[in-house]
């Protein structure tokens, strides 16, 4: 697998992006708890601006992996680069998830740390998903409270 690995990233590094994210999805079938291989893709596809699908990728990582809190924090890092990124990426998510990625980023935190509370990475994660927020205006107070009444 290690073979495998710096295959996808050679094949990464010479731009050949099809290549390299057809290993890292055998990598990620073969090993779903490496995060290392969803990171790896995650690479392939923001080099191919597909920020979209690194929310999916890490949405379907966090499926298989819920005792891990690093999946957690990846999956609601890829969503909060989604909700200040490009806006016809993070409208066709939307679209296809029904997912509000602010708000759902929010949540996985939230639920991380209730889960996981000696993670200081996770805590992290909230800060910066809050100073992310406030820059395009959403501030985290108001966030909050919308996420505790409204679900």
């Amino acid at each position: 697998d290690e073979i495998t690995r710096k295959q996808a990233l050679t094949y990464f590094y010479k731009k050949e992006y099809k290549n390299a994210e057809n290993l890292f999805n055998k990598l990620i079938s073969v090993h779903p708890d490496k995060i290392s291989y969803y990171d790896g893709l995650r690479k392939v596809l923001g080099a191919q601006n597909r920020i979209s699908d690194i929310c999916i990728l890490y949405a379907e990582g966090l499926k298989k992996n819920q005792d891990n809190p690093v999946f957690y924090d990846r999956y609601a890092r890829a969503l909060t680069a989604l909700s200040g990124g490009n806006k016809i990426q993070r409208s066709k998510y939307e679209q296809e998830t029904g997912i509000d990625p602010v708000d759902y980023s929010l949540k996985l935190y939230i639920e991380a740390i209730s889960k996981f509370p000696d993670k200081q990475y996770l805590k992290t994660g909230l800060l910066y998903h809050s100073a992310a927020q406030n820059a395009i205006g959403l501030p985290l107070l108001d966030n909050l409270y919308l996420l505790y009444y409204t679900h």
